[in-house]
């Protein structure tokens, strides 16, 4: 297995473009990954600076396929997604490797980043186990899609036959969400579709969503006898929606 490490770096200015197809068409898997793209393995940042980096998909950080990606004491702001999702970073898995998935994001801030489509700041596919600690997003905007700071799904069509066969968990502690904006829900957090959350210790203040859930939106997997949401000792004050679930 490969193993990836960033440490104590700073990633500034870099642009991922759209490539074209002699065709004129959009050549597969271009404009995704500003700063860093990481392919299978193990990734590990620490200690670095991802500030004013443009691609036309996805991420300032982009993995696919990656197993285990862990993000520590790092700074992502004024990324931008010009055509895509997760304008600071994204993970994505392929079915047959997100039961094996997991992401730790660890004392981190995610300030201004912004994308057109899903997750202002973060967007996650797939990864079976998502852990955010101790982190601030802020000021960030989904233009025209959910998730103004984050945007986490396993998606529903991914189960066999009527059940997914492994359970997703997403863990958030610790962790504000401020001033961020989505055009659709969840102005400050987004998680579909995943069957385990927790939400503890926690703080949505001033966040924006033109449909529901101002401050968070969370829609459980649809067997839910195997879904558990829980927010405890966290405050949700002065988020707004303009229709349903001004908090959540």
């Amino acid at each position: 297995m490969i193993s990836t490490q960033v440490a104590s770096s700073i990633f500034r200015n870099n642009v991922a473009e759209e490539a074209l197809e002699p065709d004129g068409g959009t050549m597969s898997n271009s404009g995704k990954g500003s700063a860093v793209r990481v392919t299978d393995g193990v990734l590990d940042v620490h200690d670095s600076i991802f500030e004013d980096n443009t691609q036309y998909k996805q991420g300032a950080i982009y993995t696919w396929d990656t197993l285990n990606i862990s993000l520590t004491n790092c700074t992502f702001a004024d990324n931008e997604a010009t055509d895509g999702r997760g304008g600071a970073a994204c993970f994505e898995a392929d079915r047959s490797t997100m039961d094996r998935t997991s992401l730790q994001l660890r004392d981190c801030t995610f300030r201004g980043n912004e994308a057109k489509d899903e997750g202002g700041a973060l967007y996650t596919l797939r990864i079976r186990n998502v852990n955010i600690s101790n982190c601030l997003f802020e000021d960030n905007d989904s233009e025209n899609d959910h998730g103004g700071g984050a945007y986490v799904q396993r998606p529903q069509d991914d189960a066999d036959g009527n059940d997914l066969t492994v359970g997703s968990r997403l863990d958030v502690r610790d962790t504000t969400f401020r001033a961020n904006k989505a055009k659709e829900s969840g102005g400050g957090l987004y998680a579909l579709q995943v069957s385990n959350v927790t939400i503890d210790n926690c703080l949505f203040e001033d966040n924006d969503a033109e449909d529901k859930g101002g401050g968070l939106y969370v829609l459980p997997y649809v067997q839910h006898a195997f879904s558990d949401v829980r927010v405890l000792r966290t405050v949700v004050q002065s988020n707004t929606a303009a229709k349903n679930g001004g908090g959540a």
